[in-house]
């Protein structure tokens, strides 16, 4: 067997990672907090820009783990929906 050496079709470079940059969730954050104030049990969230069902909830789900919110999300027929928790 020879002993060549074989090279990797990938390189892993150790570099720090970068700040993040944004607004940290700010969009997302601000929505919950508005709901949380309201007395509304539930809302539905229409996004001036369009946003995908699977991520917004994925965002919504972060703010509420993060801040632990009593609320949840709700997808229904691509609407986002908030709804506390009772």
């Amino acid at each position: 067997m020879s002993k060549e050496k074989v090279e990797k079709e990938y390189k892993l470079i150790p570099k720090p990672v970068p700040p993040r940059k944004g607004n940290k969730g700010g969009l997302y954050k601000s929505i919950v907090e508005d709901f949380m104030a309201s007395k509304a049990p539930s809302a539905l969230v229409e996004f001036n820009t369009p946003k995908s069902p699977p991520c917004a909830s994925a965002s919504f789900n972060h703010i509420r783990s993060c801040y632990n919110l009593p609320f949840k999300v709700s997808i229904r027929e691509k609407e986002i929906y908030l709804v506390k928790a009772s």
